[in-house]
């Protein structure tokens, strides 16, 4: 990982300190959580965007839910295999 200093103001640092306190070393996984949510919703957020600005047709959308099923029960009737052990070597002496 790369390493990275913020700064922030007192109030931001202060309610990071009390839900990711330092101590329990909660504070980077928390903000490397809160830094991905904000980029993924930006992300999001661009791609409404380019919808809003080029909606989607009814020719260029076909969504047919039956297409879906023939692969789900052919999971679900997909047969489970074992796991399979080492075979033991026989403790029979070879004559």
């Amino acid at each position: 990982m790369k390493p990275m200093l913020i700064a922030m103001d007192s109030a931001t640092a202060k309610r990071l300190e009390a839900v990711a306190p330092a101590r329990l070393h909660k504070r980077s996984a928390f903000i490397r959580e809160a830094i991905n949510k904000a980029l993924d919703a930006l992300v999001e957020a661009q791609i409404a965007a380019a919808y809003r600005r080029q909606p989607q047709t009814d020719s260029e959308f076909h969504f047919d839910p039956e297409s879906w099923l023939p692969f789900e029960e052919e999971k679900q009737r997909a047969p489970r295999r074992r796991k399979s052990r080492p075979r033991r070597k026989s403790k029979r002496a070879h004559h």
